[in-house]
């Protein structure tokens, strides 16, 4: 009996994401909106912005206002343009699918680490 080997399992699960209808509105909304240079020059800011925000909260520190400020007024400006927000849009929908992917991938460990919850929780969990 042969077993799975996960690593060509996620190098399949890869080459179907860059199939996918997703990732295709995805590199097409970006090669649209950045053949514009204000468009570019918007999206590389706050993608800039957008990390740094993000990199101080993982740390658990909180950002400056002036970029928490800076990060709205450029999220501002992508709502307001058609092209933007068509891009916007794109990115969305392929970080959900990213993050219903990770949940799926991730549910052998949580069946793992709920089960040992519960038995912590209830020392005797098959008792009636």
């Amino acid at each position: 009996m042969s077993s799975v080997n996960p690593y060509d399992k996620a190098y399949e699960l890869s080459r179907a994401l860059q199939n996918s209808d997703e990732m295709k509105g995805l590199q097409s909304a970006w090669h649209q909106a950045s053949q514009h240079p204000d468009h570019h020059r918007i999206l590389e800011q706050y993608r800039q912005v957008a990390d740094e925000v993000q990199t101080l909260q993982m740390q658990g520190r909180k950002p400056r206002q002036e970029m928490v400020s800076e990060l709205n007024q450029l999220m501002n400006e992508m709502q307001s343009d058609p092209q933007l927000l068509h891009y916007m849009e794109a990115e969305a929908r392929m970080g959900q699918l990213m993050t219903d992917i990770m949940q799926i991938l991730g549910k052998p460990l949580q069946e793992i680490y709920g089960h040992r919850a519960m038995d912590e929780r209830d020392p005797n969990p098959h008792k009636k």
